[in-house]
């Protein structure tokens, strides 16, 4: 299975070939913690969404890099909320899980919010981390992720996919024609994602 964030990668290097069975490197990483605080938000509102977070590990609290690292999520929580409220769109579902056969290899694929307007349904995911996307690069990502909307909306309703970028608070919104148009380079990207 080819994890987002590895796809993502493939996307943003074409020269990428992930080595299977390769070890992670990295320290502990907030991500489940502010993924979750996204869900509360939207079901409980903001404030609950900020008491809900918990960071236990000394490292979030005495390491300096730890200490920036849980900085720079809350940050990026806080311009997730605040972007939302300028969006103005209904999120009917969160914390969206699928699993979708691309390029012949199973890539999982995690939504933070399904939105809506009238009939028109968009997938928002967020991105947390430094990098951000340009728009081709978008369009390529969006492909997978269009096809896990029409999966829970039909076609006739999946209107978009929605990147909120938070360090920069810039959104990149790709219509579902766009990213079904890049159907093939995800596809290369998700087999190189895999190492194959």
């Amino acid at each position: 299975m080819v994890s987002f964030g590895v796809f993502r990668m493939a996307v943003r290097e074409p020269g990428f070939r992930a080595v299977p069975s390769a070890a992670s490197t990295g320290g502990p990483n907030p991500i489940q913690t502010f993924r979750k605080a996204i869900c509360t938000y939207h079901q409980s509102g903001r404030q609950a969404a900020i008491d809900g977070i918990s960071l236990p590990s000394p490292y979030w609290r005495s390491d300096a890099r730890g200490k920036t690292l849980a900085q720079n999520y809350r940050r990026s929580l806080d311009t997730y909320m605040s972007l939302d409220g300028a969006d103005g769109r209904q999120a009917y579902d969160t914390g969206v899980n699928q699993r979708l056969a691309v390029g012949g290899e199973i890539l999982s694929i995690y939504m933070d919010a399904l939105v809506y307007s009238g009939t028109a349904h968009t997938a928002r995911l967020a991105l947390w981390d430094v990098p951000q996307p340009s728009r081709a690069q978008a369009e390529i990502m969006a492909s997978p992720i269009i096809t896990a909307l029409e999966n829970d909306v039909g076609q006739d309703r999946a209107h978009s996919v929605a990147f909120w970028h938070l360090r920069s608070a810039t959104v990149i919104e790709v219509s579902a024609s766009d990213a079904r148009a890049k159907a093939v380079a995800a596809a290369d990207a998700v087999r190189r994602a895999a190492g194959v």
